[in-house]
């Protein structure tokens, strides 16, 4: 346990003496500043006795806080913490550091009956104290003018200290968090893509991230979307086929930022597909023989579109110059598909411009039968599901190899074999339409045709 030596008998009587009127200081240099969060700066005691001879000096005590500093301990000999003594006075008779409460006694007196003396202040002690956090951090004596309970100078038997001057220093964090890293973006929704990183650590405390986002396939233009307090966050009331990129970077209770995360991008799917493809309006027979048939239609698109605007039921009528472009662009873009050329943020641009022609239905259903087809009440309400019963209440028969289904508005002409119709019979022929959900569109009109 660490030895203290306390003042002599010839300094406490030397309190007691009376002297004349005489001045000494004590001050803290520097007396402010700023430092950083882990950082360790210095404080000097500085004595000056205004050219009085002395005897002693007693600081009882120096304060500090012990949350936003730590002294640092000069001597790892000896148990506890103590500071620098300098050799003013030569002998040092208390010196240690209360950790708890943050507060320093230190004490010197001359040695063998000797004094000392200055006039421009000289280093009584030093102190090294470690920033610990941020905020204000004052450093003061415990003074009070003729009092020797207290911070003192002993000349003569009097207490000679007129004036203290204490410290008072900013603590401050610059210190930049690390940068988040392992962020991993998944789409999961036509409207909604999830975020996660790794941790970012500080040297006081991370206190939340940034998220930052741009559109568009080799965006660069990012913008600030929100800020989380931890490790993930949705990105929700996206546009659906649609590339999103994002980055985060991580800030501290100072406003320090982070260095960017890695950049991570994800597509939002296509919406779902909620509505089956319309119902032909202008299926139509001709030139039927024993053994074939001839069928034409205008191709439907898919979400109830009937892409019937083009085609008069008596025939085509000429497209309009957007109608032009539209299938122009529909038909370039498949053809990039088809050489695998990304086009995805093409078909959203152009699909919000209006500039896109439907998407095509995926396959047709043909039937037919030698009575007439009824379609009145044949759409159930729960077609999605069970759009066979459309079909269900007649004795039809499948037609074979029917046409891929056209771009929305295109006439489509199909001549079917069909083997052993009976001469002056009349036959009635109906279509649907499939998407890729799927789901069926209700039958067309029904087409008679007689065989001649």
């Amino acid at each position: 346990m660490k030895k203290f030596i306390f003042a002599t008998a010839f300094v406490f009587m030397a309190f007691i003496w009376a002297s004349g009127a005489q001045a000494a200081t004590l001050s803290l240099s520097p007396g402010s500043g700023s430092n950083s969060v882990g950082s360790i700066f210095t404080v000097t005691i500085l004595l000056n006795t205004q050219s009085q001879a002395v005897d002693g000096v007693d600081i009882r005590y120096l304060n500090y806080s012990p949350t936003l500093l730590e002294a640092q301990d000069e001597n790892t000999s000896q148990a506890g913490v103590q500071i620098s003594a300098g050799t003013l006075l030569g002998n040092t008779v208390a010196n240690s550091v209360d950790t708890a409460n943050g507060r320093i006694s230190f004490s010197q007196v001359a040695v063998g009956g000797s004094t000392y003396s200055n006039a421009t202040g000289a280093a009584l002690a030093t102190v090294r104290f470690k920033v610990l956090t941020t905020g204000t951090a004052p450093v003061t004596f415990s003074f009070t003018s003729g009092s020797t309970a207290d911070t003192n100078v002993a000349a003569g038997g009097s207490d000679v200290l007129t004036a203290v001057t204490n410290g008072s220093y900013t603590l401050q964090d610059t210190v930049a968090p690390s940068a988040p890293t392992g962020l991993v973006v998944t789409a999961v929704s036509s409207s909604q893509i999830n975020l996660s990183w790794t941790a970012s650590t500080d040297n006081i405390g991370v206190t939340g991230y940034r998220v930052e986002r741009c559109q568009g396939s080799g965006c660069s233009n990012f913008a600030q979307i929100a800020t989380p307090t931890g490790t993930s966050y949705s990105d929700t009331g996206l546009s659906a086929s649609t590339v999103y990129a994002y980055r985060v970077r991580a800030t501290d209770a100072a406003g320090n930022l982070s260095s960017y995360s890695g950049s991570a991008s994800a597509a939002t799917p296509a919406l779902p597909d909620t509505a089956p493809p319309a119902a032909i309006a202008n299926f139509s027979t001709s030139k039927a023989t024993l053994n074939s048939v001839t069928l034409s239609w205008t191709a439907p698109g898919d979400e109830m579109d009937s892409g019937g605007e083009q085609y008069l039921s008596g025939g085509a009528k000429k497209p309009s110059p957007v109608d032009k472009l539209r299938r122009f662009l529909s038909e370039a873009i498949d053809a990039c598909d088809k050489l695998s050329i990304p086009t995805l943020k093409l078909r959203s641009y152009l699909s919000k411009l209006g500039l896109l022609a439907q998407t095509p239905a995926r396959y047709y259903i043909i039937k037919y039968r030698a009575r007439p087809i009824d379609d009145t009440g044949g759409l159930i309400k729960d077609f999605r599901s069970q759009p066979w019963r459309i079909w269900s209440r007649y004795e039809t028969k499948d037609i074979e190899g029917e046409l891929k289904p056209a771009l929305a508005g295109k006439r489509q002409y199909m001549e079917i074999a069909i083997s052993s119709l009976s001469p002056s019979k009349a036959y009635y022929f109906g279509i649907q339409s499939v998407d890729d959900a799927p789901y069926n569109s209700r039958i067309s009109n029904i087409a008679e045709i007689k065989v001649e």
